[in-house]
């Protein structure tokens, strides 16, 4: 996907399974993907670390474990990552949906490591959402 696509497809989450009108989904769906998995605090075999899944399959925010760090610490975030870095996101309860797509492979699971962290922050701190 391209950063035009992500953003629309997570722009329909973050709107409650609707975009431009048409309702793809069920708000209590969406809202669904957000539930954390059962024993989500257990090493994954996988991918080969701890990852907070919810019920949807998408990754979460917040704080345990640990979020992607340019998506925040929400627990009402759900995200997914790509390949070296993309990642695309809908803050279910700010209505906010951020796609972040590059051609330069890397991997930065921390903040210090990660050069879009900035980016989250400043889309987040200029909309008035916490962190």
């Amino acid at each position: 996907m391209n950063a035009r696509s992500t953003a629309r497809f997570f722009a329909m989450l973050a709107n409650g399974g609707e975009l431009n009108g048409v309702r793809l989904l069920s708000e209590e769906r969406v809202r669904s993907f957000s539930v954390p998995r059962p024993n989500r605090e257990e090493f994954d075999p996988v991918v080969w670390c701890v990852l907070n899944l919810g019920m949807g399959g998408f990754w979460l925010g917040g704080e345990s474990p640990p979020a992607t760090p340019v998506v925040g610490r929400n627990p009402h975030t759900i995200c997914h990552p790509g390949a070296g870095g993309s990642i695309g996101w809908a803050d279910l309860d700010a209505r906010l949906a951020v796609a972040i797509c590059h051609n330069r492979m890397f991997d930065a699971p921390t903040a210090e490591g990660n050069p879009f962290a900035p980016i989250g922050d400043a889309v987040r701190a200029a909309l008035g959402i916490a962190g």
